[in-house]
């Protein structure tokens, strides 16, 4: 199986099981910079829909946190940010 193979089951498993929007990188330069990992309006969004009771300082407070997140290793970044959505 290749790369792109498995690319495309892992996407459709997201868009078909899980009913998740599927956005292609080419389709998204509104919203973001090449460089850019965290699409910033959407996590704003998420964070407003999922926590709506939670005041607006603190779901900025959170947004800084996810960005603050910077330890030079992947891994570490990914373990940090699992961390800060599971445990806050």
């Amino acid at each position: 199986m290749t790369e792109a193979q498995i690319e495309q089951l892992a996407l459709d498993i997201f868009q078909n099981t899980l009913d998740y929007d599927v956005a292609h990188a080419a389709n998204l330069s509104k919203e973001r910079q090449n460089s850019d990992v965290i699409l910033r309006g959407r996590l704003e969004k998420a964070i407003a829909t999922i926590n709506p009771q939670i005041p607006t300082e603190a779901q900025e407070e959170a947004i800084k946190q996810v960005f603050r997140i910077t330890t030079g290793n992947v891994l570490s970044d990914n373990e940090a940010f699992h961390t800060l959505l599971t445990r806050g």
